[in-house]
């Protein structure tokens, strides 16, 4: 069966185990939709292979081999293919399209229900599904120029196209829901979606009082009806927020964009903003005059200056 098969094959299975009432079958459908999903992708790039080795392009590592006359070929041996990051690099390198922030919610959304399923609501997998169908279909039509549903069967299109509309509904009313209150700071309020529930990870989230004032908004997640405060989560939805500058901070080097605030000691404090979103602290000096970097709050200084620019002058002083 080739990949392209395999990879249908997973999210029809996926969808039937979705349809299932047993709650264990849905937890499955997770990790078949999912599987498909990836599936796709080394598709892709099977197709972008060369004619005399279709799955060059899938081999997570490409061995050599050179014969007896001196002629390097590439080796057969190799049987180990791409994993998400190895298909992240080629798909950039490729120029190939793909939404990873979106990808990514559904990775860790499958994540959190493999190893706590649990205690999850069965409504986290409607969630999971309506982000992979978006991700599923343009895939499809713009990488394959293929149709959604002639490729994986009405039915089953269908299915995905339904869950995708209702989880969507209830998105919009939740997150008008969060538009009702003012949440002070724009860095906030531009990224209420992000907010999702400590309690089952649903993205469901609701106000539970509009009268609330910031930041001790009251919540309540549609999913599992928990309910919570948002000052309960702020750190970790601030991490969602600068997820991508913090990962590429601490593999590349650089300064982090959150940090501990000087005042309240939560993990609030956004450096390029200069100013704490629990507490309100808002510090006068960021950048050193001298460099121009971003200096953090255990740094900061009446000088205005960074340490090493501190440590040059004195050395000039001297």
């Amino acid at each position: 069966m080739s990949i392209l098969n395999n990879a249908i094959a997973s999210i029809q299975v996926g969808v039937e185990d979705y349809l299932s009432e047993d709650n264990k079958r849905k937890y499955s459908s997770v990790r078949n939709v999912f599987a498909g999903l990836l599936l796709l992708y080394k598709e892709k790039l099977c197709r972008l292979s060369p004619n005399e080795d279709r799955e060059l392009l899938i081999r997570a590592n490409i061995g050599f081999e050179r014969d007896e006359q001196g002629k390097v070929t590439l080796s057969k041996t190799v049987k180990k293919t791409v994993n998400v990051q190895d298909i992240k690099k080629r798909f950039k390198s490729l120029r190939i399209g793909v939404d990873w922030k979106e990808f990514e919610k559904v990775n860790y959304l499958r994540n959190e229900i493999e190893h706590y399923y649990t205690d999850k609501s069965p409504k986290i997998i409607d969630e999971l599904v309506a982000i992979s169908c978006l991700l599923i279909r343009n895939f499809i039509v713009e990488e394959l120029k293929q149709e959604p549903a002639r490729l994986l069967g009405d039915e089953c299109w269908q299915v995905l196209l339904e869950v995708k509309t209702v989880y969507e509904q209830e998105k919009l009313a939740c997150n008008a829901s969060l538009s009702e209150v003012d949440w002070k700071y724009p860095i906030i309020s531009n990224s209420l979606s992000e907010i999702r529930c400590p309690s089952c990870s649903s993205g469901l989230v609701k106000v539970n009082n509009s009268f609330d004032e910031y930041p001790s908004i009251g919540l309540q997640c549609a999913s599992c009806n928990n309910t919570f405060r948002y000052t309960d989560i702020m750190a970790e939805h601030l991490n969602e927020i600068y997820f991508a500058d913090s990962y590429i901070a601490a593999t590349q080097g650089g300064d982090y964009p959150i940090d501990d605030c000087s005042q309240c000691w939560e993990a609030t404090f956004i450096v390029e903003e200069g100013l704490c979103t629990n507490c309100g602290y808002a510090t006068e000096y960021i950048e050193c005059v001298e460099c121009g970097i971003t200096i953090g709050l255990k740094d900061e200084t009446e000088q205005r200056i960074c340490d090493r620019c501190d440590y040059a002058r004195s050395m000039l002083e001297d």
